[in-house]
Parts: structure tokens; C-alpha cells; sequence
């Protein structure tokens, strides 16, 4: 009910539903009691405060989590899918998915897969966007897009197509590494498991958990 009134309900300002969808899965992960007693700063008997840094940290895992969901390619599978199109349109080598990968890749961080992997300590078969911040995939995606676009509607080489990309969506950009962070799966069940520590800690039952 309250899910519902909150995704079809007519913020009084803009943002409001956003805000209001980020609270709700907030109070899904601490409980109803527990969110408003972080709300209004209520502490335990024990004196231990839920820390505001918590729900901080939430929202940005949330919203780094989100993206890394969309961009996965069985999720979103534009740019592999056009590159699918092409290869068997013009009985390419299937090499061209791997070439297409790394053209990406060395577009927005100057070297290839493998490259990256080394220089971060990363295994070969890590997925190196599982470590990635917001943002960075952020651009990944919309790079994917518009090289999708240059593929399925002009004809265009994948890897030409990447390049094209850049070109239309940043221009100017310099290729240089992307800082790796927490492994944004490991990240989601650290955060799960820290927020259940934190419900015994006060001593309530979560049933929306």
C-alpha cells in the first residue's frame, strides 16, 4: 500500500518520488521502527545511535547497484546484441565481440581488458565493472547505446562504432584509469549484514526484512 501510493503519487517537488522510492527501500532493509528512530536520532538504552553515515552509504550503493544491474549485458543487451547483428550480417570472426569489448575499454581507460585486470590486481576472470563507481558506469553504458545506435541503424564496424561513441559523447575526454572500489556484490552483502548487526543491536524484530 505504502509502495504503491508512493510510486504513483504526485510529488509536491521535483524529486519527491525518487526520494520517496530510496526511503521506502531503506526502511525494507532497516525496518519501519528502526528508520525512524534513525530519522529522529532516538537511541537505545545502551546509548548506541544507528550512525546517519549508514543511510549515506545506502544510497549510494543503491544507486552504483542499480547501474551496474542495467548494464549487465543479460539485462541490457543492446551493444552485444547489434555487434551479434553485424558479425553474422558480414560472417565475421567472433572475435569481434572480444574487439568491440576492448575497443570500449581503451576508448575510456586507454588499455584493454586484460590490461586493466593487471594493473588493478584483479583476476582474469573478474568482471572489472563490478568494481567500478557510479559514474564511470555510467559512461560505459551510454557509450553502449549510442555504439548500438552506429551499429544497428548506419552498418557501422563495432569498433568503429565505440570510437563514433566517444566522439559523440565526449569529445574531449582523455582515456585514463578508473579507480577500482569494493566489489559492488560483495558491497550489497556487507551492507545487508551490517544493517541486520544493527537491528539486534536495539533489540527489534525486523519483519520487512
Amino acid at each position: 500500500m505504502i509502495v504503491n501510493n508512493a510510486k504513483w503519487s504526485k510529488p509536491r517537488q521535483p524529486g519527491g518520488n525518487i526520494k520517496a522510492k530510496q526511503a521506502l527501500t531503506l526502511i525494507q532493509y532497516l525496518g519501519m521502527r528502526v528508520f525512524i528512530h534513525q530519522k529522529t536520532g532516538w537511541k537505545s538504552n545502551s546509548g548506541s545511535p544507528i550512525p546517519n553515515d549508514f543511510e549515506q552509504e545506502f544510497v549510494v550503493h543503491k544507486e552504483r547497484f542499480t547501474v551496474r544491474q542495467i548494464l549487465k549485458i543479460e539485462n541490457h543487451p543492446e551493444l552485444m546484441s547489434a555487434v551479434q547483428l553485424w558479425q553474422e550480417k558480414h560472417s565475421a570472426s567472433k572475435m569481434i565481440f572480444a574487439e568491440t569489448n576492448d575497443a570500449l575499454n581503451k576508448c575510456l581507460q586507454g588499455l584493454k581488458s586484460r590490461e586493466i585486470k593487471k594493473q588493478n590486481n584483479l583476476y582474469q576472470n573478474s568482471a572489472i565493472r563490478h568494481y567500478y563507481d557510479t559514474c564511470p558506469l555510467m559512461d560505459y553504458s551510454a557509450m553502449s547505446k549510442l555504439a548500438d545506435n552506429q551499429i544497428r541503424y548506419h552498418d557501422i564496424h563495432p569498433v568503429e562504432a565505440v570510437c563514433k561513441a566517444l566522439d559523440l559523447y565526449m569529445p574531449k575526454h582523455k582515456a585514463e584509469l578508473i579507480p577500482v572500489i569494493e566489489n559492488v556484490y560483495k558491497a550489497d552483502k556487507r551492507l545487508k549484514a551490517e544493517s541486520k548487526q544493527k537491528i539486534l543491536a536495539v533489540g527489534i524484530q525486523l519483519s520487512l526484512f
